[in-house]
């Protein structure tokens, strides 16, 4: 039972710093207004954090590589200047942008 606990112990302190290593990445994108954002390979990301719906000229979005990543598409709705999404291997999300935006040009392959 111990080995268990450190064990989750661990894995909690993996998804904070990958949460961490994102909000640091939204962070800079949004001090620079950048149009790119890469967030590609944060393996422990398990939720798409709040503080991307602040990026408005976001136009490239980089998920690929986020196997954690779960829940919905839906707070990805306001990125109106949003082109590419691409999510290769992020098999936990759900939902669809296209009834939000009117666009649908992402990539979802597994």
């Amino acid at each position: 039972m111990i080995s268990l606990t450190c064990e989750c112990l661990l894995m909690g302190a993996e998804e904070d710093a990958v949460y961490t290593e994102a909000l640091h990445r939204i962070t800079e994108a949004k001090n620079a207004r950048g149009t790119t954002l890469d967030l590609r390979g944060l393996g422990s990301l398990n939720r798409l954090p709040p503080e991307l719906e602040q990026l408005s000229s976001l136009q490239e979005l980089d998920l690929s590589q986020c196997r954690q990543l779960g829940g919905n598409l839906a707070p990805l709705a306001g990125l109106t200047s949003l082109h590419t999404l691409e999510l290769y291997n992020c098999v936990q999300l759900s939902g669809s942008l296209a009834s939000s935006t009117g666009r649908s040009y992402f990539s979802s392959q597994a």
